[in-house]
Order: C-alpha cells, then structure tokens, then sequence
C-alpha cells in the first residue's frame, strides 16, 4: 500500500503563516534551501509538512503519496480520468515528484525516492 508522506500548504506569505501556525499549534519552520519554501517541524516523522510560497489564484494543498514509479502511476492516472498538473519532475538528488488530479479535481502529489 503506498503511503502518505508529505503535505504542502500554499501560501502566499511565509512569515505571516509561519506565525500564524507557531501560534495556534506550535509549529516551528526551517528554511530547505528554497526562498519559497519551508519545512515545519513536528513530532510526526511519518509525514512531512511545507509551507509554499505560491502566487497562483488556485491554490490547493497538496497531499504527496510515496510510489514505486511516478511514470507508471502518471500512465494509470490519465487511464482513469484523471488529469497531469505537473509531470514527471526530479528534485535535488531526492528524488522525482509530479501533481495530478483525480476525476473530481483533486490535487494529488506523487513522489518517488531516488534509487
């Protein structure tokens, strides 16, 4: 079974969520490298939260799920109504993401751990 791993939270100021989520849930963020992006820090190893600086008009969070091959669960994906966001992309030397929709339009990332 694959498994939830990371979640993205759009935003469009990091330093007015960074305070905001320190505030109500005791979140506390570090820089990954990227301006526009950063981790939080939680006690939940299993899965990873970002926040992500975005300026689109349609921002949704983003649920990534671990897979075996993106390129393969991409081919099921449009087989099966649904739709291609981003394609297959690497990151760093991590690995490779992508951004899908199910047939009723919801975001879904996929992620594949480097080999």
């Amino acid at each position: 079974m694959n498994k939830i791993i990371h979640y993205e939270i759009p935003v469009k100021d990091l330093k007015k969520s960074e305070e905001f989520y320190s505030k109500i849930f005791g979140w506390k963020t570090k820089v990954s490298g990227d301006e526009n992006y950063q981790f939080v820090e939680t006690e939940n190893k299993e899965i990873s939260i970002a926040f992500e600086k975005f300026e689109l008009p349609n921002n949704y969070p983003i649920v990534y799920i671990k897979v075996d091959s993106v390129e393969e669960t991409i081919k099921n994906i449009s087989k099966s109504g649904g739709k291609i966001l981003v394609s297959k992309t690497k990151y760093k030397n991590m690995g490779f993401y992508a951004v899908v929709t199910d047939p009723e339009g919801n975001h879904i990332g996929l992620w594949e751990k480097s080999k």
